[in-house]
């Protein structure tokens, strides 16, 4: 009962900063700070997603993954503008240590999808999250102008949402894709071992412990 108070009162106090947030992104004449601050509201909105989640997951200390993921496209289906969120997940759960990067990693692949997918037009975006073989397979993908040439994604970048991918990634000990998607597009893929659950009915609990530390890598 704690933990699920602590949890709805975690999101109420961030739901407080993403109101201040936008109020000053309202006020600013600044594209560039008016589009950072509007961002910087979108993670605060992820990770607050994540907490009121948690305090009413049907078991404590986890997140269902499959409600999660289409209540976070719907919220994020309202800045998309015309771009359409389609999204389909397996009944997978994730510990709460988990689902904070988590939530982070896919408002920043959706978000960048958002933003270069489609230059100059809309599209559909597919966030999908399977159990494939005792492994989370998160998937993000679109039909739009695909990748740059020579894009790599390990190559050092100066966009702090690169950074925070790769820090998400890295905390989370998954392995990241990034590719063509068929016919024409991106498609992103992460991966992450989970263990099966001790009820022996859904996907469980992810298999590795996230290193807070290798958030650093992301700053």
């Amino acid at each position: 009962m704690l933990t699920r108070e602590m949890g709805h009162r975690v999101k109420n106090s961030l739901a407080s900063v993403v109101a201040m947030l936008r109020i000053q992104a309202f006020g600013t004449h600044s594209t560039d700070a008016k589009r950072a601050l509007e961002e910087a509201g979108s993670r605060v909105a992820a990770i607050a997603q994540v907490h009121d989640h948690l305090s009413q997951a049907s078991q404590i200390g986890l997140i269902d993954v499959d409600v999660f993921l289409n209540d976070f496209c719907s919220r994020l289906q309202r800045v998309a503008g015309t771009n359409v969120l389609r999204c389909d997940a397996d009944p997978i759960r994730l510990s709460a240590d988990h689902a904070v990067p988590l939530g982070l990693l896919i408002n920043e692949l959706v978000s960048n999808a958002m933003k270069h997918a489609y230059p100059g037009r809309s599209g559909p975006i597919d966030i999908s999250a399977r159990d494939i073989d005792g492994c989370l397979h998160l998937s993000v993908s679109d039909q739009g102008v695909g990748l740059p040439d020579g894009f790599d994604i390990d190559q050092p970048r100066a966009s702090l949402g690169f950074r925070m991918i790769k820090g998400m990634v890295q905390q989370l000990r998954g392995h990241l894709t990034v590719g063509s998607n068929k016919p024409t597009g991106t498609r992103v893929l992460f991966e992450l071992p989970l263990l099966p659950s001790a009820d022996g009915v859904a996907p469980a609990v992810a298999l590795v412990t996230a290193d807070r530390r290798a958030l650093e890598v992301a700053r």
